[in-house]
């Protein structure tokens, strides 16, 4: 299991309360895990890291998460890829889907992602060049912070 300290981030620096994280769940099939969904803030930041594999039969669970993110009054995310190790196309547009949701509502969004073959299916997709792609949890943090505070 995945334990907030994104990053390399021990608990103690304060960029995440014990309080705000917490795992969403695992989801998967025939009893395999094949993504897990784990949250936390960063400041104002919204993180949710994504770890394992995400395809179609994971999908409406990954959308629940940002669904519930957004009724909550969510604007500003950081969604970690840097766990996965397979991501679809169809979880890809869900990024660029919630990006786009992210900035009519004033907000944004940025994806860290580091694994070439995650990276490659945004960058297949043309997402790339229209999202935020950082190399860690703190770049992001701070371009999403500087997207909110215009």
């Amino acid at each position: 299991m995945r334990v907030w300290a994104l990053g390399g981030w021990p608990a103690a620096d304060g960029f995440l309360q014990a309080a705000d994280a917490g795992t969403f769940g695992r989801c998967g099939y025939q009893g395999g895990v094949s993504v897990e969904i784990t949250s936390g803030r960063v400041s104002d930041i919204y993180v949710i890291a994504l770890s394992g594999e995400v395809d179609l039969a994971d999908f409406n669970d990954v959308e629940a998460y940002f669904d519930a993110a957004f009724n909550r009054g969510e604007r500003l995310f950081v969604v970690d890829l840097e766990g996965l190790t397979f991501m679809d196309s169809r979880m890809a547009l869900a990024l660029a889907r919630n990006l786009g949701r992210a900035r009519r509502a004033g907000g944004d969004l940025a994806v860290v992602c580091v694994d070439s073959n995650v990276c490659r299916v945004l960058d297949l997709l043309g997402l790339k060049d229209n999202m935020r792609v950082c190399e860690s949890v703190e770049e992001a943090a701070a371009a999403v912070s500087e997207a909110g505070a215009v």
